[in-house]
């Protein structure tokens, strides 16, 4: 009975189709449509939408969500690990940081000595709120273990600490972007997925709204101030490209950094439109740059895949947002004692492995360990993206409830189409839903319990050991 209930494990791992669905394409490469329909649509076309405020205020929220969930993928802790070739671009990015926001309170009469102070507590002080506010904040909501707690706190982080900075001085997404790299705790990656949906969604009304705000006519004019804005950006990548080939000597990482920053980005954005409320930006060169980003943006997703492409020719590098170092691992989902039992296993072993858990006091007990365990949602895309998933080699899924099981496996099974994912179950009927969303092996729990009983109660009455294994077997 046991070998026909757990025959699986002998079964050779099962191979997928590897290609993404049509979503996770359009995620990677991006959709130029849409600043082209926001053009259409907007006051320079048909004028379905009119009010340019209102459109600059929606775009500005969706930019400060994707640059809250910037802030939280490029984290202090990876700086570190790189600290000797970053510390020039990082001293410049803080000093430009409260520069900027010192030029903001000069323009509003304080001397320069006042805005520099200014500037400087400005900074200070989201990243003190993000550091020691934000982490124990999230702690107590994540040990609430309320599902629908942490979406709101997730909100309120993003949202109140970029309003929080734009009342110090700061721009709302410049805030909500340091919020986002400062609040590095270990619930930030949960932080990212639950806000994840709605980014996507003010993102994609970003994109539009720089449609809406162009107007042709305006740069028709003057046709040169956009080719030589054009130039100007395309001169930035291969200037970026130069600097970290020189600095990193790898072709492969110049010429994806090259390419992928040849285009107007989400910052320049921002700086633009604070120009332009400043009236520092003409209306001619306003218009130029949102022609020259709708043009860069058009063109970036040929330009990576062509990047891709031309770096397939150097060394090949994880891919994936994940972490860096994670490879062929193992993934451990659910950190209650059977993985914690696992996890034992797989350090004192030697293989990696990376373990996760939505209970926060599992989290932290394995972290005092010196388990790698992360606090977060393992049915979210980006949760395990985040765990390296995609280059995981096994997966061992140990949940206590069903569903959260099932979604589990199924995300994974899309995540990676090829590592080996084994389910502990609690009863022998959820086995075949669970291998139809993908587990290559579901072992359920209640009948290991029955074996390990009769095991123990025929031991305990004196029959033979060779005995007691043939009825196990």
């Amino acid at each position: 009975m046991r070998r026909a209930l757990l025959r699986r494990r002998d079964r050779p791992p099962r191979r997928r189709d590897r290609r993404p669905d049509r979503r996770a394409r359009a995620r990677a490469a991006g959709d130029p449509r849409l600043p082209g329909g926001g053009r259409a649509g907007g006051p320079g076309g048909l004028a379905l939408v009119s009010h340019s405020e209102a459109i600059g205020e929606l775009a500005e929220l969706g930019v400060a969500l994707l640059l809250f969930g910037v802030g939280i993928e490029f984290s202090l802790e990876r700086l570190r690990r790189i600290l000797p070739r970053m510390i020039a671009s990082g001293t410049l990015q803080v000093a430009g940081t409260v520069g900027a926001t010192a030029l903001g309170f000069r323009a509003l009469g304080l001397s320069w000595p006042a805005a520099l102070l200014a500037g400087t507590t400005a900074l200070a002080a989201v990243l003190v709120l993000a550091r020691a506010v934000l982490p124990r904040a999230l702690a107590l909501v994540a040990r609430a273990r309320t599902p629908e707690l942490f979406p709101l706190a997730a909100l309120v982080v993003a949202f109140g600490t970029a309003l929080g900075a734009a009342r110090l001085g700061l721009s709302l997404p410049i805030g909500a972007f340091l919020a986002g790299l400062a609040s590095g705790s270990r619930y930030a990656h949960q932080v990212f997925a639950e806000l994840l949906p709605l980014r996507d969604a003010f993102v994609a009304i970003f994109f539009t709204s720089i449609g809406m705000l162009f107007e042709p006519a305006a740069i028709a004019r003057e046709p040169m101030l956009l080719a030589g804005m054009v130039a100007a950006v395309l001169f930035k990548g291969a200037l970026t490209a130069a600097i970290v080939a020189v600095l990193w000597r790898s072709a492969r990482l110049a010429l994806l950094t090259g390419f992928g920053l040849a285009q107007i980005g989400e910052f320049s954005f921002v700086l633009a439109r604070q120009g332009g409320v400043a009236g520092v930006i003409s209306e001619g060169l306003a218009q130029a740059f949102f022609g020259a980003a709708i043009l860069t943006m058009a063109a970036t997703p040929f330009l990576m895949r062509a990047a891709r492409r031309l770096a397939l020719v150097g060394a090949a590098a994880p891919a994936g947002g994940g972490a860096p170092d994670l490879a062929d691992h193992v993934l451990v989902v659910g950190y209650g004692v059977t993985g914690q039992a696992v996890a034992r296993v797989l350090r004192e072993t030697g293989l990696p492995f990376v373990a996760v858990d939505l209970v926060a006091d599992a989290v932290e007990a394995g972290r005092r360990e010196g388990m790698p365990v992360r606090f977060g949602d393992a049915s979210r895309r980006a949760v395990l993206e985040e765990m390296a998933a995609e280059r995981a080699r096994a997966a061992v899924v140990a949940v206590g409830d069903p569903a959260a099981t099932r979604r589990i496996v199924s995300q994974l099974r899309q995540t990676n189409p090829t590592a080996r994912i084994l389910v502990r179950v609690r009863r022998v009927g959820e086995i075949e839903e669970l291998e139809r969303l993908g587990a290559d092996e579901a072992i359920p729990s209640e009948f290991e319990t029955s074996i390990e009983l009769f095991v123990r109660l025929l031991t305990h009455l004196g029959v033979p050991r060779h005995v007691v294994r043939v009825q196990e077997s």
